[in-house]
């Protein structure tokens, strides 16, 4: 019987272990400098480092609606050693430029309008489009009609004046009440108020805003500012409304025309006939089945000869 030779020990080094406890130790030492400095972090400086990355990615609106976040953006950029992106600062600046220039036109036209807005005729209001002026029916026009009365073109005329110094873009929208009408020149409220809006507009061309600057919409009764039954509900609801907007608002006549894959567009589909290599391009299917009709079939199986 063979025995087997000893396994000799010898020859391995008996410090091996000590390869890993210093990777031990090392990893213990990187583990406890993290903590330290984990531990020891200065918190001012850490504040305002927070406090100036955040402003100089937060914009804020001015005018009269700023909010309370915007205020603290404001106070936190003063004391930011990282200066905003100057992006950001010409973009609001533009903003808010443009919101005390329109918020100003809108002051010059309630100073024209103040005995028309004591009778309620004229409303103006900053909305997020722009500046709002709301005209009453019973200023512009009589019931079911679209012809502009005497005293609403002199109104008219005289708001045409402000927005075509400002040269703004201007949009017109006719409002009704729930009310049906059905004439022979106007079959619903739709046609109503977008005839009306049309009237307006063309006054507002006539007092020298420019053409390419006007676009006038017709929304019937699908808008009321009041949604009660009552009499003086539904006279609200009669209205024409004039926004100069916002250049954020204003319409974008350009754009990226959307267009279907016609069929020459498409690559030509190779139709492969059983027995037959593909079909070319230039040739139908009606005409490959009838060649394929007059070529006599072939068959697969081998003919059985005999042994000899």
């Amino acid at each position: 019987m063979i025995r087997r030779k000893p396994l000799d020990d010898e020859d391995e080094n008996p410090e091996r272990w000590l390869v890993s406890y210093a990777d031990l130790v090392t990893l213990l030492f990187a583990f406890f400098v993290v903590m330290y400095g984990i531990s020891s972090v200065n918190v001012s400086k850490y504040e305002s480092l927070s406090k100036s990355v955040g402003t100089a990615f937060v914009g804020a609106d001015a005018g009269s609606g700023q909010t309370e976040e915007a205020d603290n953006a404001q106070h936190m950029r003063k004391d930011s050693f990282i200066e905003p992106l100057p992006m950001s600062q010409l973009q609001q600046k533009a903003k808010s430029d443009e919101r005390k220039t329109m918020q100003s036109m809108g002051k010059e036209v309630a100073e024209k309008m103040t005995d028309t807005k004591n009778n309620g005729n004229v409303r103006i209001f900053e909305v997020d489009r722009g500046i709002r002026i709301d005209i009453s029916e019973r200023l512009l026009f009589n019931p079911g009609k679209a012809k502009i009365k005497p005293g609403g073109e002199k109104v008219l005329l005289e708001i045409a004046k402000d927005l075509a110094k400002s040269r703004k873009y201007v949009q017109v929208e006719g409002h009704t009440d729930i009310n049906p009408i059905h004439t022979k020149q106007f079959p619903s409220n739709w046609e109503l108020s977008t005839a009306r809006a049309t009237s307006v507009l063309q006054m507002l061309i006539k007092g020298g805003v420019l053409e390419t600057r006007l676009s006038a919409i017709g929304y019937g009764a699908s808008q009321p500012l009041n949604v009660m039954d009552t009499p003086e509900a539904l006279e609200a609801n009669r209205r024409v409304s004039i926004i100069a907007l916002y250049e954020s608002a204003t319409p974008n006549t350009e754009g990226n025309e959307i267009k279907l894959e016609s069929a020459q567009d498409k690559p030509p589909q190779l139709i492969k006939m059983p027995g037959r290599s593909a079909m070319q391009p230039s040739e139908s299917p009606a005409k490959v089945e009838a060649k394929a009709s007059q070529q006599p079939m072939q068959s697969q199986i081998k003919p059985f000869t005999p042994a000899s």
